[in-house]
Formats: C-alpha cells, structure tokens, sequence
C-alpha cells in the first residue's frame, strides 16, 4: 500500500508540477521516470513504460495537429516541453496505482477515461493549453481517445501483470 501511494503522490506532485510550472519542470519529470525505471520497474515494465509513453505522446500530438488541443504560444502544431513531461511521467502509474483503470471491468475502464479527458479540461484551466472544439466536443473526444488509449494498454501490457 505504501508504493502504491507513493507512485500515486509522486506523479501527481510532477503533474501539478508540469501544468503549473510548464517546461521547466520537465527535469522533475525526468528525474522521477529515471527513478522508477531504476528502482520500481522490471524488464517487462521498462519495456512497457517506453511503448505507453511513446503511444500517448503520438496520440496526443495527432490530437494536437487535428486541432482538438492547442497551445497558444507554438508556432507548429508541436507538443510543448511540459506535455512531454506528462507522457515521461505518467505511464509510471499504470502497472501500479492506475492498474485498477485498465486491468479490471469495462465500467472502471470509462471511469478511467473520463478521469482521463478531465485532466485535459482541468489542466486547460491551469496551463497554458486550450480546448478550441470547446469543452464538451473536446472531453467527449477526449474520454474516446482514453477508451481506446487504456484498451491498447491491456493489450501491450506484460502478461504477469495483465
């Protein structure tokens, strides 16, 4: 119970940390998925934690060129550091305090989807990221993109774990 706390308040402690305090966090963020590579991860994780990182940042950038995300100050429709900081950190949760999301009822799935769009309409608030469909076509969009997101994942996850 207690590494399970600690992955779930250290990724958040990174997320707020990113959304809040934008690129230069992405040391953190760096600093916090080198530690669990290290500390936390087997092989089949390490393994995992780069395909997810790699499959939510491209999902998020194709998001980005469509036009359902928007950050004001780039000049291409390009991810900005911090948000690469999010995909660097955030798959550290998903063999251990986020597992509950994808390994379990198609229910908690969407529950976990929805989580997930609410992220994006709530860092919206707090960073400098727009939603310019408007928020209900972006979360609607959003929570499919998750669904999807969190099915890929069962599939890709490391058979012990899945």
């Amino acid at each position: 119970m207690r590494a399970l706390l600690i992955n779930l308040a250290g990724f958040q402690i990174v997320w707020f940390a990113l959304v809040l305090g934008g690129d230069w966090a992405l040391g953190l963020a760096l600093v916090w998925a080198l530690w669990h590579f290290v500390k936390v991860a087997d092989q089949s994780e390490r393994r995992f934690l780069l395909v997810c990182g790699t499959l939510g940042l491209s999902i998020d950038q194709l998001l980005t060129f469509v036009g359902v995300l928007r950050f004001p100050d780039m000049l291409l429709p390009v991810l900005p550091l911090w948000f690469l900081g999010l995909w660097i950190a955030f798959p550290t949760v998903l063999q251990h305090s986020l597992r509950w999301v994808w390994s379990g009822h198609p229910a908690l799935t969407l529950v976990g989807a929805l989580a997930g769009a609410a992220t994006y309409v709530g860092g919206s608030r707090l960073a400098p990221l727009e939603l310019p469909m408007g928020d209900a076509q972006s979360f609607l969009i959003l929570t499919l993109t998750w669904l999807v997101f969190f099915n890929l994942v069962r599939r890709l996850a490391p058979r012990a774990t899945a």
